[in-house]
């Protein structure tokens, strides 16, 4: 952490026996966590990682993260560190760290915690390690080992996957593109074994962009990429006439963003049964 939080925590240390400094994690791993899935497994995601900073002698991280991880078991709310609070001097700039945390915070917000919480409290702590790995500096393959955590996650969550009852799969796209990539086709299949299991007769295929572009431009886009899922869902044993397509164009966004900003969580296709 930044120096000032350091010589804070050194002072605290000071003052604590080598039993108290293991205390936050020792009360981790005998904690009962309560509340959301979410909330849940990211209290044993930070209590693995402190695990993993108490192996290494690291006790002022250890101790951070197990606290996190407390609060996480107590069904408290915990945000992502904030890059400003690390020293760091080499490595992707503050800017571009910001910048991640940002579609950190987005992904968890669009329904990323509800919709899939072991990845998404993967990504959480994943970025959390990564800050941490990049302030010590010298452990190359640990630094490389948290960002791929991380983006792996963070990418996850921004493709989309099964959500709540409403919007009950997401499918999402790249700029301007309409194509099936692997992942959506993952998550189609998903969604037409759901259908299949739910014996449902009525299912709606909904497509939306962001603002970027022209609005006519972007209504003709979410028609296309409704139809795509939609031939992706007869392809996989869907009958035809049980699918309807809706094209939204910019409206119903995920994301609130201003005219013409690209936004990668409102670029996608709702499969609604």
């Amino acid at each position: 952490m930044k120096l000032q939080s350091l010589a804070v925590s050194m002072v605290a240390l000071l003052s604590l026996s080598a039993c108290d400094l293991a205390g936050p994690l020792q009360d981790l791993k005998s904690s009962q966590p309560t509340g959301s899935r979410f909330a849940q497994s990211l209290a044993t995601s930070y209590m693995a990682f402190s695990q993993s900073e108490a192996d290494q002698s690291d006790w002022i991280d250890s101790r951070h993260f197990a606290l996190k991880g407390l609060a996480a078991a107590h069904g408290d709310a915990v945000a992502p560190e904030l890059p400003d609070n690390w020293d760091i001097e080499n490595g992707p700039s503050p800017t571009e760290l910001t910048t991640l945390r940002a579609r950190l915070i987005a992904a968890l917000d669009a329904g990323g915690r509800d919709r899939a919480p072991d990845t998404a409290a993967t990504a959480q702590v994943g970025y959390d390690c990564w800050l941490e790995q990049l302030e010590e500096g010298w452990q190359v393959d640990d630094i490389a080992a948290c960002r791929k955590q991380f983006m792996t996650a963070l990418e996850t969550l921004e493709r989309g996957g099964p959500v709540g009852e409403k919007d009950r799969y997401q499918i999402f796209f790249d700029f301007g593109a309409y194509q099936i990539d692997p992942i959506a086709h993952q998550i189609i299949a998903e969604a037409a074994k759901a259908i299949a299991e739910s014996k449902s007769t009525n299912i709606v295929v909904i497509g939306h962009t962001d603002r970027a572009g022209a609005p006519d431009f972007n209504m003709a886009l979410s028609s296309r990429r409704a139809e795509m899922v939609k031939r992706a869902l007869i392809d996989v044993g869907i009958p035809a006439d049980r699918v309807h397509t809706v094209a939204q164009g910019e409206g119903d966004l995920l994301v609130d963003t201003a005219d013409g900003a690209r936004e990668p969580q409102n670029r996608r296709v709702v499969v609604r049964f």
